[in-house]
């Protein structure tokens, strides 16, 4: 796979999530639900189907920020496979 491409499809993942989270803040915690249960805090999305969970929210916070960071790695890896 070429290693042009794999740094426009990092790129492209990057600029996603600063769109989403930093241009537009007030979309994003519209998109974000936060539940709490018996063990702490769960935040989860609708976009991109992947949630955090802590004891508190900032916890929960940054899992969900490592979720959606290892899902953008996800998808770059299916994109570099499949060309």
């Amino acid at each position: 796979m070429n290693g042009d491409l794999l740094r426009e499809l990092f790129l492209f993942a990057l600029l996603l999530i600063v769109i989403v989270f930093f241009l537009w803040p007030d979309r994003w915690w519209n998109m974000i639900e936060l539940e709490r249960d018996e063990n702490g805090f769960i935040l989860s999305d609708d976009l991109f189907l992947v949630y955090g969970e802590g004891k508190t929210i900032e916890e929960a916070e940054k899992d969900y920020f490592v979720s959606l960071i290892e899902y953008c790695q996800i998808y770059i890896n299916s994109e570099v496979r499949n060309g």
